[in-house]
């Protein structure tokens, strides 16, 4: 997204144009393309006041530049303490946040979208089709739906067990780049979701299988029942569980589908091949191949992203940056395609600077990470 166009889409959202509910407000929310206007959009609300009423100044010259003086001068007064209000609250978990914004003569109502105050918004969408977004802060939180009521806590969404008078009805979760949930569904599994990952699933079991459909990446804890084989089902791969602890990997613009079992035991489906899996091991699938390999690894290095950090080891560039892309909600470009195949090693802290971050990848290997037109560069030292 060009400068010009970010500025008339903060200016629509500004003026309540663009709002919560809206379909254009789902793509500000969930689009990459947006990133760089959601990062403006929190900024506003972090800023120190000397320093955002100054940046508040350049945008607001920059949008009104073929406006006239006087509507300018308005808007700058409204959008100051909109930014004002919002480094009051930011955080706090509220389905609308509500600020007064006085003028000398007049009371004028501005109402802020929650995602101002939380940040990367997780999104539920209901099975009559409305979305609900999901706090992110770790108080508790009732969901009040036609079907139950769903119960929030420490960012995990707990689905109660029901009465199978009917037959189930289906959820997805919508978890954006830069930030994660967890889910507990009624038959006890849990399951933790990474950022840029959706997940459909019933409100209860019915039949003889447990089924789950995934896009994006999941660590899963399967509640055992010999019974009803739990299985999770990706756009080219199917996972059978009958009770265990395993990770799958299965982003759209990956290469790679990855299951990693930690304990237990699955079987994978890749169109015709079967394989059964033992602890400690990986199926990767090649999505342009089409082909399975089966072999021995690490599962610390493909699991660890669950508690808040990333260990790798001989990674390439490209696909660390793959990960970074989708925890900071950011974008990345190689200005030289050799600096892709770089490899790496060590540990990244999930909640870090993703700054901080690139300044350590610059101390260890000869690339530079520059920020230009909202996306971070990366070249060769000279």
């Amino acid at each position: 997204m060009g400068i010009q166009e970010e500025k008339e889409w903060l200016r629509a959202i500004l003026e309540g144009r663009v709002k919560p509910g809206d379909t254009d407000w789902q793509r500000v929310c969930m689009d990459t393309d947006f990133a760089g206007l959601r990062r403006r959009l929190r900024l506003i609300g972090e800023m120190g006041l000397e320093e955002r009423q100054a940046d508040l100044q350049a945008i607001w010259r920059n949008i009104e530049s073929v406006r006239n003086k006087n509507r300018a001068v308005r808007r700058l007064r409204i959008l100051r303490r909109v930014a004002y209000s919002a480094a009051c609250i930011a955080g706090l978990a509220v389905s609308a946040a509500i600020f007064f914004l006085k003028e000398k003569t007049e009371d004028t109502a501005y109402v802020l979208p929650p995602e101002l105050a939380w940040g990367q918004s997780v999104m539920l969408t209901l099975p009559n089709g409305e979305k609900q977004i999901l706090p992110q802060n770790d108080t508790a939180f009732v969901l009040a739906t036609q079907e139950e009521r769903l119960h929030v806590n420490s960012r995990t969404l707990i689905m109660a067990e029901r009465e199978k008078e009917r037959e189930p009805v289906y959820y997805t979760m919508n978890v954006p780049y830069g930030a994660e949930y967890k889910l507990w569904l009624p038959d006890g599994t849990k399951i933790c979701l990474n950022a840029g990952s959706v997940l459909r699933y019933p409100d209860y079991f019915a039949g003889s299988t447990r089924e789950i459909y995934l896009s994006g990446e999941a660590y899963l804890e399967v509640a055992k029942d010999s019974a009803c084989p739990f299985i999770v089902r990706t756009k080219e791969m199917s996972v059978r569980v009958l009770g265990t602890v395993f990770n799958v990997n299965a982003y759209p613009d990956a290469d790679y589908i990855r299951t990693t079992l930690v304990e237990g035991k699955v079987e994978t489906l890749c169109g015709a091949e079967r394989i059964e899996m033992q602890p400690g091991t990986q199926v990767a699938y090649d999505k342009r191949g089409k082909k399975s390999d089966y072999f021995p690894v690490d599962v610390h290095l493909y699991t660890s992203w669950k508690d808040g950090y990333y260990d790798f080891e001989g990674m390439a560039l490209s696909e660390l940056m793959q990960i970074l892309s989708r925890w900071y909600d950011v974008k990345v470009e190689f200005a030289e395609p050799s600096l892709r195949n770089l490899k790496f090693s060590g540990r990244l802290k999930r909640y870090e600077d993703v700054r901080l971050l690139f300044e350590r990848l610059e101390y260890t290997k000869d690339v530079t990470f520059t920020y230009e037109n909202g996306s971070y560069v990366i070249r060769g030292k000279r």
